[in-house]
């Protein structure tokens, strides 16, 4: 869904590119200690905040739109969720 200037943009900086590649570490170690919390799936607890709401606000700051190609570099999009 990356335009092409932003795909070209990312295959040249191995610096972003490793911070992308840590960003995905962390993510999949998140999903792995989710797993340990809750092996069965048991997804049934609050939450301190909207889950669904605060996705849709990310998509809206950052202008995304799911049926449009989008110039968001991902490495922006890891720092603002920082």
């Amino acid at each position: 869904m990356l335009t092409e200037q932003a795909i070209g943009e990312l295959a040249a900086d191995m610096t972003t590119i490793e911070q992308l590649e840590d960003e995905w570490k962390r993510l999949n170690d998140d999903r792995v200690g989710m797993r340990k919390l809750f092996p069965m799936g048991d997804m049934h607890f609050a939450l301190p905040c909207n889950i669904d709401r605060l996705i849709w606000n990310a998509k809206k700051m950052f202008g995304v739109n799911a049926r449009k190609q989008t110039d968001l570099n991902p490495l922006k999009a890891v720092e603002g969720v920082r």
